[in-house]
């Protein structure tokens, strides 16, 4: 994903195969990946915060819902490179972590990383759960007018099988952006939604989370 702010449709459930063959139709973007991340949920929470592993690294990064549009159910989301922090994490970085989060400050005098870090946040406010989400990731690109959207297919097997669908437009968009940037972005998204089809209800991964943590599934047979 792109830093800066944009557009998002996003659902989750059992895709079927007119539906995965509509997307799989679509230009490929980048490689395939398959990874296993880890959310940091917490009740009422606006910020994604996802701690990420790959092989010479780890990360843990926010990304902030904005708002959602009701009328044509699409969120506005946020992701600033200043706010993807490599691991481990110094006490000054931890501390700006759990002040955009609210949560309580952990004094810490040495660098905090991988499951030390996970066990530290998982204290640091009440209600916060951890959850690992095992996916198999490709993105595909669509294209509205001169608006390019990007679309992700992600198949999860953990906490439980089935589909992700996403889509986001690809314009740049920040705060200097045009009022009819803005649109155009949200327009372009709920185009290729519809387009596409895939069939699913509206849900951001925060939502996913929330049924996650309390066992809940989002397939059919929740």
């Amino acid at each position: 994903m792109s830093y800066g702010l944009h557009w998002e449709w996003r659902g989750f459930g059992r895709l079927d195969e007119a539906a995965r063959e509509r997307i799989e139709s679509l230009r490929p973007f980048g490689v395939p990946s398959s990874v296993v991340d880890r959310y940091i949920w917490c009740p009422g929470q606006a910020i994604n915060v996802k701690l990420r592993k790959w092989p010479g690294g780890e990360s843990i990064k926010l990304k902030r819902l904005l708002r959602r549009d009701e009328a044509v159910d699409v969120e506005l989301w946020e992701e600033r490179p200043d706010e993807e922090f490599l691991l481990p994490l110094s006490p000054e970085r931890l501390s700006v972590i759990l002040s955009e989060l609210g949560w309580e400050h952990v004094l810490v005098d040495t660098p905090v990383g991988g499951g030390s870090l996970e066990e530290l946040l998982a204290h640091a406010a009440p209600g916060v759960r951890l959850v690992s989400v095992t996916k198999h990731r490709r993105a595909f690109t669509a294209q509205v007018g001169d608006t390019p959207v990007r679309v992700e297919l992600t198949d999860i097997t953990e906490p439980e099988e089935l589909t992700s669908v996403g889509i986001e437009d690809q314009l740049g968009l920040d705060e200097q952006s045009t009022v009819e940037s803005y649109e155009v972005g949200r327009d372009a998204v709920r185009a290729v939604r519809d387009r596409l089809n895939p069939g699913f209800e509206s849900r951001s991964y925060l939502d996913a989370l929330a049924f996650w943590v309390r066992g809940a599934r989002l397939g059919p047979n929740r």
